[in-house]
């Protein structure tokens, strides 16, 4: 495991909101595209940082020239604090 912390340049504080070094498993991308020759139907599915706090999530499927219909979840974590 590398420690990113010592590579980040600025703020401590703005490494801690945005970093998500966990060990382990980590799936960065993965892309389903599904479709057919003999018909007009499609599905495409793509996952990006599923292990991650910033997970993104995207479906889409449709007949090609006739309709489409998408669904997504993207997850970007801030945390907010008061100044002092």
């Amino acid at each position: 495991m590398v420690d990113l912390k010592k590579n980040v340049s600025g703020s401590e504080e703005k490494h801690h909101e945005y970093r998500d070094t966990r060990e382990g498993f980590l799936m960065r991308d993965l892309r389903m595209f599904l479709e057919s020759e003999t018909n007009p139907y499609f599905l495409d599915i793509k996952i990006k940082t599923v292990t991650r706090v910033d997970q993104f999530y995207s479906v889409n499927g449709g007949a090609y020239g006739k309709w489409n219909i998408g669904l997504s979840y993207d997850n970007i974590p801030i945390t907010l604090t008061r100044a002092r």
